[in-house]
């Protein structure tokens, strides 16, 4: 009887332990399982921020383009004709053009000092973002062809500067989008500090936003205001305006 005993103890404990290494097996494959998911998780958050990088870098070398383009290019071609129509028959007229000539290409000095600013975060760190959207703005004004209204409420939360020069890419992107597509005469840019985050709008009083159109352009600029906006965990939504327009609504989480 006591073998007996023996022998079910025996077996019971055999199959106790041989159960907690089953168990133990199985949670180890788990750990190995979730292990190999989250480097996999990993691996594919690294690639899609790359992308993303590379999608603003090709984005921000555009906007470069176009700004050598049209404005610097522009100014000292005006320059270079000033200077080609120079006659020594007429020497009064000849210094009107030099003192036009060296205005324009001054005008371009300046215009390419200031891309230069705007491609690091010091124009952020020395400002701030709501001084260099002032500067957007009054870049706007100057042109004569948009009512621009630029209001600031709450009390300003400070950002990293790397990541209030990503705030004001996205206002630029969305500024740029109204001046080449809305055909707006009204443009509302608005920052307002809560207590969790930061909300900014451009609003616009143009041709409005249907649903799709950011399939159909991709070259809006809307993905990439969007994949920005992801880089600071927060949201960028394009909605209809009450005016009719379109609404570029960005919320920052503190």
């Amino acid at each position: 009887m006591f073998t007996v005993f023996i022998l079910i103890a025996t077996t019971f404990s055999l199959f106790l332990i041989a159960f907690i290494i089953s168990i133990l097996f199985r949670h180890r494959q788990k750990q190995e399982i979730f292990r190999r998911d989250l480097e996999l998780q990993q691996a594919e958050a690294e690639r899609r921020m790359l992308k993303i990088r590379l999608e603003i870098q090709e984005q921000t070398f555009r906007h470069i383009a176009r700004e050598i383009h049209d404005n610097i290019g522009l100014g000292l071609t005006l320059a270079k004709l000033n200077l080609n129509t120079l006659s020594p028959e007429n020497p009064l007229h000849d210094h009107e053009k030099v003192q036009a000539a060296l205005a324009l290409v001054s005008q371009a000095i300046d215009d390419l000092r200031d891309i230069s600013r705007s491609l690091n975060a010091d124009v952020i760190a020395e400002q701030g973002l709501i001084k260099a959207l002032e500067k957007e703005v009054r870049k706007l004004k100057k042109l004569d062809l948009y009512s621009v209204n630029y209001t600031i409420s709450g009390e300003p939360v400070f950002l990293d500067p790397q990541e209030e020069l990503i705030i004001l890419r996205i206002a630029q992107e969305a500024l740029n989008n109204v001046i080449r597509h809305a055909h707006a005469r009204t443009i509302d840019v608005s920052l307002a500090y809560g207590e969790q985050a930061l909300l900014m709008q451009v609003t616009d009083d143009g041709n409005g936003f249907r649903p799709g159109q950011e399939q159909e352009n991709s070259s809006s600029g809307l993905l990439n205001m969007r994949n920005r906006a992801e880089l600071l965990n927060g949201c960028c939504t394009i909605l209809e305006a009450p005016s009719g327009g379109t609404t570029v609504q960005l919320i920052i989480p503190y």
